[in-house]
């Protein structure tokens, strides 16, 4: 009935055989000093990768060699694992052998639960959720953001399509899923509001692209795993403020032909770009997005006209 501990300092080690080991630097003498103190074992652990933004990053480097751990030497993965998975909170100093030396460094441990999402967030018809450690050490990146597990219609609408992670909603940072559900709180209904994201795949090219707010399709609401049940338990967030009635004005530029008296002139600052978003796909429509141009032919009562091809259903 308890939970398991999992200690992590996000790296990834490596058991190596002795010649694989003296490539790497390993001095005769420290190999001499472990086949005695270990004659079973025919090598020891290297570190393969220490993830970026990490409690290792910047203490431990691809082909380090792990002497000792709190001063007790440790050669083999199970001594790894108890002194991590015991030394939950606590800081670990760990002693490698690097080039033509030994160094030491402390590392914290962290619970290896805490980066493993069990929190998820649905928002217009997607799923959202803290970034997983495993997915983060599949492409070399930090275990922080907002990864977009399914985009949905709000989402759908920035093209933050799944493999996407939202570093910031409406210039608010987002480096958890709290200060996203946060940074929804402060939006309005109906607005259109930017978001930056970038690619799994493309981590060093990030782009800001539009959303439209609206909660009016699917709940906003947080879903949290009970460790001991496996049930998911929900509770809604702070949907979206909604707006005054009296939309606020909006100012537009658009090009002037030398003559005055030219017709474009007149017909150009009628002319919108509509941008057209369903939630779901019914009458056998197609895709859940469309573009296209549009007339406005009463500012009043905010009429404007198109073609089928760009608003196709009702």
């Amino acid at each position: 009935g308890a939970l398991v501990p999992r200690g992590s300092i996000q790296a990834e080690f490596e058991h190596l055989p002795y010649d694989s080991l003296r490539r790497l630097g390993l001095g005769m003498d420290v190999e001499s000093r472990m086949r005695a103190a270990f004659p079973e074992s025919q090598g020891m652990l290297s570190v393969s990768t220490a993830l970026r933004g990490g409690p290792s990053d910047g203490r431990l480097q691809s082909g380090d060699i792990v002497l000792a751990i709190n001063g007790a030497p440790t050669i083999d993965f199970a001594g790894l694992e108890e002194i991590l998975d015991t030394g939950i909170g606590s800081t670990v100093a760990v002693s490698v052998w690097r080039g033509n030396g030994a160094l030491s460094a402390p590392i914290a441990v962290q619970d290896m639960c805490a980066v493993t999402p069990a929190r998820f967030v649905e928002i217009g018809g997607g799923v959202v959720h803290d970034m997983s450690y495993m997915i983060a050490r599949g492409y070399g990146i930090p275990a922080a953001g907002v990864y977009v597990a399914s985009s949905g219609h709000v989402l759908g609408s920035a093209s933050a399509w799944r493999g996407s992670v939202i570093v910031s909603v409406n210039n608010v940072a987002t480096p958890d899923l709290d200060a996203f559900a946060a940074a929804l709180a402060q939006l309005y209904e109906g607005s259109r509001v930017p978001i930056r994201l970038f690619a799994l795949d493309r981590p060093h090219r990030q782009k800001v692209v539009i959303m439209n707010v609206t909660t009016h399709w699917h709940a906003l609401r947080m879903a949290t795993r009970d460790e001991r049940t496996g049930f998911w338990e929900y509770r809604d967030l702070d949907p979206p403020m909604v707006p005054g009635a009296a939309a606020e004005p909006q100012t537009a530029s658009v090009p002037r032909l030398a003559d005055a008296l030219a017709p474009a002139n007149r017909v150009w600052p009628s002319m919108v770009y509509l941008d057209f978003h369903i939630p779901y796909l019914v009458d056998g429509m197609k895709a859940t997005q469309f573009a296209g141009p549009g007339f406005i032919v009463d500012r009043d009562h905010g009429y404007i006209a198109c073609d089928r091809d760009t608003v196709p259903t009702g």
